[in-house]
């Protein structure tokens, strides 16, 4: 984002703004939905996080392997 953000005729301080205000909200949204959906998911939620990552790992070593 640094070199794009000076590549083009930005304003540097409104970006840096709306960048930190949008990941602040997504963040305490993340955080407040975790909270209160982890006490229905809480175990499930591991295991699919847990397959998510094997899934993700396995592909990208499937990738590699096969270049």
């Amino acid at each position: 984002m640094g070199v794009t953000l000076a590549l083009m005729d930005v304003n540097i301080g409104i970006a840096c703004l709306v960048i930190g205000g949008t990941t602040s909200f997504v963040a305490t949204g993340g955080v407040m939905l975790g909270k209160r959906v982890g006490a229905y998911m809480g175990n499930y939620a591991t295991v699919i996080g847990g397959m998510v990552l094997i899934v993700v790992g396995s592909s990208i070593l499937f990738q590699h392997l096969s270049a």
